[in-house]
């Protein structure tokens, strides 16, 4: 988590570069230090990578070999899209759901029965539906 922590930080620091290189900004300052405006604006470029970490989600294109079977077939990732509604679910490497894209809608599918209170789950990263529990 640190890494990844240190990582965004070192992202929003070479946007905020790439923003006053580019005049983005309208104060003319030194290019080794950064105005209160521009620090708030990194600090912006932060929380919201931050943020992003644990609700966007990946957006993939279906594509298969042939026309009339499903196999062979390949996930492409194509993009993320963030849905807020998505991010309230909590985490499990064995969720009982999958998720899928519609046009621009994210649409998450149950995969069995869900009973009265139980805890709904999607999986924020790697899926292991094929992998034994331990």
């Amino acid at each position: 988590w640190t890494e990844d922590l240190f990582n965004r930080a070192m992202m929003s620091v070479c946007l905020l570069k790439i923003l006053k290189s580019t005049q983005y900004f309208p104060d003319k300052s030194d290019q080794d230090s950064f105005t209160s405006d521009e620090v708030f604006i990194g600090s912006l470029m932060m929380r919201h990578m931050n943020v992003l970490q644990f609700n966007a989600h990946e957006i993939y294109e279906f594509f298969r070999g042939d026309r009339d079977r499903m196999k062979p077939f390949k996930n492409n990732m194509i993009g993320v899209g963030v849905y807020p509604q998505a991010s309230y679910f909590n985490h499990s490497c064995h969720p009982g759901t999958t998720r899928y894209n519609i046009g621009k809608k994210l649409v998450l599918k149950s995969l069995a029965p869900i009973s009265p209170g139980q805890e709904v789950c999607e999986n924020y990263g790697q899926v292991f539906y094929f992998k034994t529990k331990t």
